[in-house]
């Protein structure tokens, strides 16, 4: 007879930091990617970016494969629906570690912006309910807010937060009825959730991110 069982063990997983923090640090972002996409290629859009006063945190989604065939470029997902609440678990606990390398001083005073691409949407969502990460805003770029989530927790996380969708009003990723599906969401539990759209696809804006950047 089958039987499945489970083994926690120590796995090693990269990140990345773009710029310091320092004094003049004004704002600190928390970038989570997309499917198929990797850390240190996606932080390129958020260039535009000052250094100086920005800090930027990419974690990387721990599973990785070839993106097409069996060789060639490399991927990386945060999650599928194989065991998902397992794989949420181990995604939480990698982003624990990443906080836990990455110390900002406690008296510091500074804005935190989570933003998530498509799938990181979800994940940057999750990394918010988990009550392990002070943020100011959360940024959900072309992709879904995990409804999943009790809604309870979810108005008392996001109470006095701000909320913000972007998407492109050709990508071919957003189905008919999402905006209005998670703006409904947010309404029902009292909670504002702004939306924002530019002409393209799926895909990050520089100038949108850097108008972001100037309205926190």
């Amino acid at each position: 007879m089958l039987q499945e069982h489970q083994a926690t063990f120590l796995k090693t997983s990269p990140f990345y930091t773009f710029g310091q923090f320092t004094e003049k640090t004004t704002h600190v972002w928390w970038l989570f990617h997309g499917y198929g996409q990797l850390g240190q290629y996606f932080y390129k859009k958020f260039e535009v970016l000052s250094p100086e006063h920005h800090f930027l945190i990419i974690p990387e989604g721990t599973s990785k494969f070839y993106y097409e065939g069996f060789t060639g470029k490399i991927g990386a997902s945060w999650l599928t629906k194989y065991q998902r609440e397992q794989e949420i678990a181990d995604a939480l606990r990698y982003l624990r570690e990443v906080k836990r390398q990455v110390p900002l001083p406690a008296d510091a005073t500074y804005k935190t912006t989570l933003l998530g691409f498509s799938q990181g949407a979800s994940m940057a969502s999750r990394w918010a309910l988990s009550e392990e990460i002070d943020f100011n805003r959360l940024i959900l770029w072309a992709g879904n807010f995990p409804h999943d989530a009790n809604k309870a927790h979810v108005k008392n996380v996001f109470q006095g937060k701000e909320i913000i969708f972007v998407y492109g009003t050709q990508d071919e990723f957003i189905e008919r009825g999402l905006v209005q599906l998670e703006k409904s969401y947010f309404d029902k539990l009292g909670i504002s959730l702004q939306v924002i759209t530019f002409e393209g696809k799926h895909e990050l804006v520089s100038e949108i991110i850097e108008s972001l950047s100037k309205s926190l």
